[in-house]
């Protein structure tokens, strides 16, 4: 006797149902994807533009203002001038010679200073025995005037001698002269004894050598 198998019509009506709902579940999630996707139209924008005026000029700072003096920082401190050199004493039996240059040195004189009637003038006294000679330097004015007698050597200091010669500035003059014209000049004059009279021989001009002790 042989077996009997069951009908296949009810299995494949099953699996054709299944079918059929699994391709409209995957349809139903196709078409909710592709509406989320979709996005909405854009809205178009509008831009308004506005030129504005230039902007005025800014005005110039002003310059700034020096800065103040600290009170702390003292005062600058000025240069104390200078001292003056002490002038040297002047020897006090003898006044300080002329200014020279306009003093002619007598020696480049077309004619030497002299005395007038050539007669110096002495004090009325002998002739100091410790000196045989003495040795005088004169500055002479245009005008003929002894402005200055200067003792040279040991015998400056002789009291004999400074007292014989006391009145020899006062010796009138016939002035130092360059063609015509009268010069302020300078000389050196020795002198000594005149065999006994008060007038003493006398050399004139002599040129500027150091004096002889």
């Amino acid at each position: 006797m042989t077996a009997r198998r069951p009908p296949a019509a009810p299995w494949l009506c099953a699996l054709a149902g299944a079918l059929a709902l699994h391709l409209a579940a995957f349809l139903l999630l196709r078409a909710h994807d592709h509406r989320a996707v979709d996005t909405p139209p854009r809205t178009a924008l509008r831009v308004a533009v506005r030129v504005l005026p230039p902007a005025p000029p800014a005005p110039a700072a002003a310059p700034p203002a020096p800065p103040a003096p600290s009170a702390d920082v003292p005062p600058r401190a000025r240069k104390a001038p200078p001292t003056p050199p002490t002038p040297t004493p002047a020897e006090p039996a003898q006044a300080p010679a002329p200014q020279a240059p306009q003093w002619l040195d007598a020696t480049h004189a077309d004619r030497a200073p002299a005395p007038r009637d050539n007669h110096w003038l002495l004090a009325d006294r002998p002739w100091p025995a410790a000196f045989e000679r003495v040795r005088v330097r004169l500055w002479i004015s245009a005008s003929g005037r002894i402005e200055r007698v200067e003792i040279e050597g040991e015998a400056a200091d002789d009291p004999a001698v400074r007292a014989l010669f006391a009145p020899f500035a006062d010796t009138p003059m016939h002035p130092a002269m360059v063609g015509r014209v009268a010069v302020p000049s300078t000389m050196r004059v020795e002198l000594w004894d005149g065999d006994g009279e008060p007038a003493p021989d006398f050399v004139a001009p002599l040129r500027a050598t150091p004096p002889t002790p």
